[in-house]
């Protein structure tokens, strides 16, 4: 069965369906946090933050928001968007352009532990895909 086909008919079952829900709540309150950012809540105002901030903010509000409706609707386009979201937005830059973003330790290890996530809530939606069904 090909990717998509699985994708499609894992939109159907139940507990596919409660993680896609659980995984759109982490990317409302994602959304909210870059909204939050470019607020400047927290003290920092936004225009000071690096350029590269300024430029994610608003993409990673409206990808969040975007994608998070998508998948609390079980739509096969958000599953797609939201893997491609985490290859292209977060894995890619973050391994091929490490030193560009870092400028601490603790913004190293943010950035792993972001990426560990990713990959944590990843491999739960393939397992929850390629398990067998009727168990």
């Amino acid at each position: 069965m090909k990717a998509a086909e699985r994708i499609r008919k894992g939109l159907e079952d139940r507990w596919i369906a409660v993680y896609l829900r659980i995984l759109a709540v982490f990317l409302f309150a994602g959304g909210l946090a870059h909204l939050g950012s470019i607020l400047g809540v927290g003290g920092v105002q936004w225009i000071t933050r690096p350029l590269y901030v300024r430029v994610a903010d608003p993409l990673l509000l409206v990808f969040n928001v975007g994608v998070g409706w998508g998948l609390w609707r079980r739509r096969y386009w958000a599953v797609v968007g939201w893997i491609a979201g985490i290859l292209l937005l977060q894995l890619i830059p973050f391994t091929l352009y490490f030193s560009f973003f870092e400028e601490s330790s603790v913004q190293r290890q943010t950035f792993v532990g972001l990426l560990a996530a990713h990959a944590l809530t990843l491999g739960i939606f393939l397992v929850l895909l390629f398990r067998r069904r009727g168990s």
